[in-house]
């Protein structure tokens, strides 16, 4: 079995289950896998992993999940199995689902983005956890210090607000991510102006549901009063699809059909995905969420919503300075984030960022 791994996936395991994780010798690692028709991750990932918790003088125990709709549905064989774990990393979509849950044991729990084994061996599983993680704090802190915020993109949306009260409040998720890939969600109450819909509409990936993919032949213009919808502007048949679309989503667990919840924006620059979008793009979007060319709201129903809308290459202000400019992260040109990552052997990868996500 030690076969398996390689000098560059050691390297990343050992970012995962020591860094990121905190697994001492002893303790005793879920991984929670999957395998049925709608799965994104390579069962092989939890093979390797497994075999690096054995060279790290830990027990892996595997459990495959099956398919499971949604959050409020765990799978027996899967929540009392995590009962008695010092660790549970989900390498399967039920993390996601489980991002904003409580979930019970007492052991840590991370959701684990490694989709098949070569993200594993690539610089996104290799850059040091914890200096992502000292940047995201550091983000998270300086948005909810800041009054107000504007996000453009490309393709019209003009969209502004405080970010001051409520509008401030950024949920943290329940499971902590591998890589460090998106600043907690950010309410979106206090947001008003346009919002261009363009490409597709997304599931969230909190519940799954069939026709949960929506394709936009032509873009919209959604008008935002205070996080809720008051208008659709454009071709008439498109926008009678839409708002369908809404309210049928909506009545599957209730809440309201025409509200955004909230948005966030990825902060991972080495964050990739083989192939196109149109390949799988349910797949594609639970990687690419983490790529600062990649903002995305939630919509419709209970928070934090069912639908995403996506959007790209967007910058985002905070009191007028760019956080995100044109896709970029530009919050790590800060000479303060500059000397923090400087502070880790390696993390000068994280500046190196990759365009390639699939579109």
């Amino acid at each position: 079995m030690r076969d398996l791994l390689d000098d560059d996936l050691r390297d990343g395991a050992s970012n995962l289950l020591l860094d990121c994780v905190g697994m001492s010798k002893g303790d005793d690692v879920l991984l929670v896998g999957e395998d049925h028709r709608r799965a994104f991750f390579d069962t092989r990932v939890c093979q390797v992993l497994a075999t690096a918790v054995r060279e790290l003088g830990g027990r892996p125990h595997i459990v495959i999940a099956p398919e499971t709709d949604g959050p409020e549905n765990v799978p027996d064989e899967v929540a009392h199995v995590i009962d008695r774990m010092d660790h549970t990393i989900f390498v399967s979509r039920l993390g996601d689902q489980l991002r904003f849950r409580e979930i019970e044991g007492s052991g840590t729990k991370t959701m684990c983005y490694l989709h098949d084994i070569e993200y594993l061996r690539n610089a996104f599983a290799r850059v040091p956890y914890g200096a992502l993680r000292e940047v995201n704090e550091l983000l998270q802190r300086e948005i909810a210090a800041r009054q107000h915020c504007r996000i453009t993109c490309p393709e019209g949306t003009d969209l502004s607000g405080p970010v001051s009260g409520d509008a401030a409040v950024l949920e943290d998720f329940s499971v902590r991510l591998f890589p460090v890939m998106i600043v907690p969600p950010i309410e979106a109450g206090g947001l008003s102006g346009r919002l261009v819909l363009s490409r597709w509409l997304l599931s969230t990936s909190t519940h799954l549901y069939e026709d949960s993919f929506l394709t936009l032949p032509v873009p919209l213009v959604v008008w935002l009063e205070e996080g809720r919808i008051v208008g659709i502007d454009g071709e008439a048949e498109e926008v009678d699809r839409v708002r369908r679309h809404f309210e049928s989503v909506a009545s599957r667990s209730g809440g309201e059909a025409f509200r955004i919840h909230s948005w966030h924006a990825g902060t991972n620059p080495t964050t990739f995905f083989h192939g196109r979008a149109e390949d799988d793009i349910e797949k594609w979007a639970d990687m690419v969420f983490g790529s600062p060319r990649y903002t995305h709201f939630h919509a419709c129903g209970i928070a934090p919503g069912d639908v995403s809308i996506s959007l790209f290459d967007t910058t985002v202000t905070f009191d007028g300075e760019d956080f995100w400019k044109c896709g970029r992260l530009a919050f790590l040109d800060r000479p303060e984030v500059r000397d923090l990552l400087g502070r880790y052997p390696g993390a000068g990868r994280a500046l190196e960022m990759r365009c390639d996500i699939g579109i």
